[in-house]
């Protein structure tokens, strides 16, 4: 996912749930008006996703 922050949007990734991360804690910390979809892997099975988000102007992973 894509946590909206300023002009960047943030992939967030939990590793496999290898961390937890709750997506509304996430929002409210960063500010945003809606729930973060976080990716469980991003380096895997969600890799498709990792690349597509590489084309866009900012981006964090």
């Amino acid at each position: 996912m894509i946590v909206k922050l300023s002009d960047k949007r943030i992939l967030v990734c939990d590793c496999g749930g290898t961390m937890r991360i709750d997506s509304a804690d996430l929002a409210n910390v960063c500010g945003t008006g809606e729930n973060a979809k976080i990716s469980h892997a991003l380096c895997r099975s969600e890799l498709e996703n990792f690349e597509n988000a590489l084309g866009e102007k900012g981006i964090v992973v």
